[in-house]
């Protein structure tokens, strides 16, 4: 393998490693919101209807 060509597979190699690693970084704020955990309810939403960014419906807890 020729010193070019080694080092995009090595750079592609570090870029497929970082996305997953990036992504759970950036949604990490989020997450517990929707991970189930002691002391959260579980349960199910009913989408009724939706306008623009807000969505309504029935939550019914499990």
């Amino acid at each position: 393998m020729s010193t070019g060509r080694f080092g995009r597979v090595a750079a592609t190699g570090v870029v497929t490693a970082l996305v997953p690693v990036a992504g759970r970084e950036a949604s990490w704020d989020t997450a517990p919101y929707v991970m189930p955990a002691k002391g959260r309810e579980l349960g199910a939403v009913t989408v009724a209807e939706c306008d623009g960014a807000t969505c309504t419906g029935a939550y019914v807890a499990l």
